[in-house]
């Protein structure tokens, strides 16, 4: 039987963050993670961000997907930037403004 999660902050309902400013991020910074995925300049990076995402983020490559059409919560944000080195305010400049509305100060 599983356990309820009421009290999973990342389970909140809130604000969501785009995909692709992460994406956009690790090929700026890493354009290697390219090629840890064995990808060559014919492949285009929709095929080979996803696991590179998920490797370099700690994150499992379905929850990357989600990502993809979900957006990340306020608190994926937050992991996903502490993992690649990057606070949340240098990919998404409204991370702290939509925190600070959504859980107040």
């Amino acid at each position: 039987m599983g356990v309820a999660r009421k009290n999973n902050p990342g389970s909140k309902a809130g604000p969501r963050f785009p995909y692709n400013r992460l994406e956009a991020m690790l090929l700026g910074i890493d354009h290697e993670l390219r090629q840890a995925t064995g990808a060559n300049s014919r492949l285009s990076h929709k095929e080979v961000m996803p696991a590179a995402v998920a490797r370099a983020t700690g994150a499992h490559s379905s929850q990357v997907h989600r990502w993809k059409t979900e957006g990340l919560t306020f608190y994926a944000a937050d992991k996903a930037a502490i993992a690649i080195g990057k606070h949340p305010t240098n990919i998404w400049p409204e991370w702290e403004l939509k925190g600070i509305e959504f859980y107040g100060p």
